[in-house]
C-alpha cells in the first residue's frame, strides 16, 4: 500500500484517532495524578461537606504549580526530540549510536 504523500513544510497532518486517543489518555491520567496529589497533600479532614477557605486556596496553588511545571517539562522535552531530530538529521537520517 502507497504511503500517503508528506505535507508541505510549515503544515502538519491531522492527528489520527490513535493519536487523539492517545493524548487522550495521557491528559486523563496527568489530571488524575495532579487530583490526587492536590487532594492529599491540602484536605487533610472529612468535618464538612466543603472545602475550607484554605483547603480552598491550597488546592489552587497545587493545581496552578502542577500545570506549571508539567507545562515546563513539556517543552523541555520537545526541545530534546527537535535537537535529536536535528543530529539525525546532520547524520543523513541515520540512527544515532549508543
Amino acid at each position: 500500500m502507497a504511503s500517503l504523500p508528506s505535507p508541505p513544510p510549515g503544515m502538519q497532518q491531522e492527528p489520527s484517532l490513535d493519536e487523539m486517543l492517545l493524548h487522550a489518555k495521557g491528559s486523563q491520567q496527568m489530571f488524575n495524578r495532579m487530583n490526587d496529589i492536590c487532594f492529599r497533600k491540602c484536605v487533610s479532614r472529612f468535618h464538612e461537606e466543603d472545602l475550607g477557605v484554605g483547603e480552598g486556596v491550597c488546592l489552587d496553588r497545587c493545581a496552578a504549580k502542577y500545570f506549571k511545571v508539567n507545562e515546563k517539562f513539556m517543552r523541555r522535552m520537545q526541545m530534546y526530540r527537535e535537537q535529536e531530530a536535528a543530529a539525525v538529521a546532520g547524520l543523513g537520517g541515520a540512527a544515532p549510536q549508543q
